[in-house]
């Protein structure tokens, strides 16, 4: 039997053991309070502070000489005017949001969107290139219509095409870029009679585009031979059977 000496005893240690949980669950909860305030203090510094605030927003691939550039720079100068107007975090930017934007403005081919921190967005922009003009319009090799024909611009190609053989000879017109062909126009009233027209007066049948790359070799060897000499056409729409005239 326990006398009261003990019980007192007993229930004493008890409680002693209740207070001591009780603290200990007090400063648990203090502990996780104040973890809690300093990680959203610490995330609100990140997110809506100036530590990583957008300052600037940087536009590559815009200064090329060699093509004109059709690109809406009123669009990205408006852009570039938000992030300096408004308070927009660099971790929280979505970088997919300003590329699907900027993607979407007349005269832009491909963009992509990089973060630079701490403070600044790159943009690098490919614009669309003019490849020949109709009429007094440039057009790239998509037949995408970038803009008006300048006085200070380089010369292109013309296309006197109907609808139906204008892609065909935008085709032929990019596949044949980077040769030295002096090209003033290309003319096709159908899409098997397309013929390139030198700024001598010399004329290249093409015919249609099948066998491109054959069609191309003929023409460069012929081209570079005594053969042409005295001549007027070279007929490669039977790329097999060249015929010069």
């Amino acid at each position: 039997m326990f006398s009261s000496k003990n019980l007192s005893e007993i229930e004493q240690r008890a409680l002693e053991k209740r207070r001591f949980a009780v603290r200990m669950m007090v400063i648990r909860l203090l502990r996780y309070f104040f973890i809690c305030l300093g990680l959203t203090g610490g995330l609100y510094i990140l997110l809506f502070s100036s530590i990583f605030q957008i300052q600037k927003v940087n536009f590559f691939g815009l200064d090329d000489q060699q093509y004109p550039v059709f690109v809406d720079r009123e669009a990205l100068n408006n852009i570039s005017n938000r992030f300096q107007t408004e308070k927009h975090s660099l971790i929280l930017f979505s970088t997919d949001k300003m590329q699907d934007e900027i993607s979407h403005m007349h005269g832009v081919k491909s963009v992509t969107v990089m973060k630079q921190w701490p403070h600044e967005i790159a943009v690098v922009i490919e614009p669309r290139k003019p490849i020949c003009r109709i009429g007094d319009k440039l057009v790239d090799k998509e037949g995408e219509v970038l803009g008006d024909v300048a006085q200070n611009m380089p010369v292109y190609p013309e296309v006197v095409a109907t609808a139906e053989a204008k892609h065909d000879v935008l085709r032929i017109l990019d596949t044949i870029a980077n040769e030295q062909l002096n090209i003033k126009a290309i003319t096709a009233n159908t899409r098997d009679d397309i013929t390139i027209i030198q700024n001598s007066g010399f004329n290249i049948v093409i015919g249609n585009t099948n066998q491109l790359t054959l069609k191309l070799a003929d023409i460069k060897q012929i081209m570079a031979s005594e053969l042409i000499a005295g001549k007027t056409t070279l007929d490669v729409s039977a790329p097999k059977s060249p015929i010069v005239r």
